[in-house]
């Protein structure tokens, strides 16, 4: 299960950044079956050759590894304000509204 979801988050960098398979194979020094076969969480991966791949999409270890290390959150919480900010100010302070609410009814608890 940890493989497929690293494998996951490192294509969907990839792709979000524009790079081939190709391109990353490329620039970790590795086939590009064996990106495809990270990707799709059928291998592991050499850390020197997944600090490689991670330099190559532009990401940061906490974006690949958010979903299986345990204190995530903390990671999560500046990409979702990067993201809430690309939106219409409408939109964001609708979600702002939200979130204070939440945060309110969870102290409450």
């Amino acid at each position: 299960m940890v493989l497929k979801h690293i494998g996951s988050r490192l294509k969907e960098y990839r792709k979000f950044n524009h790079l081939t398979q190709e391109q990353v194979a490329e620039a970790a020094n590795v086939s590009t079956n064996y990106i495809y076969s990270i990707e799709s969480g059928r291998s592991s991966v050499n850390l020197n050759i997944l600090v490689n791949i991670i330099n190559c999409i532009g990401c940061s270890a906490d974006d690949i590894f958010q979903d299986v290390i345990k204190n995530s959150h903390q990671a999560k919480g500046p990409q979702l304000f990067e993201e809430i900010a690309k939106l219409p100010v409408e939109e964001q302070e609708r979600i702002y509204a939200i979130l204070e609410t939440l945060i309110k009814t969870a102290s409450r608890n």
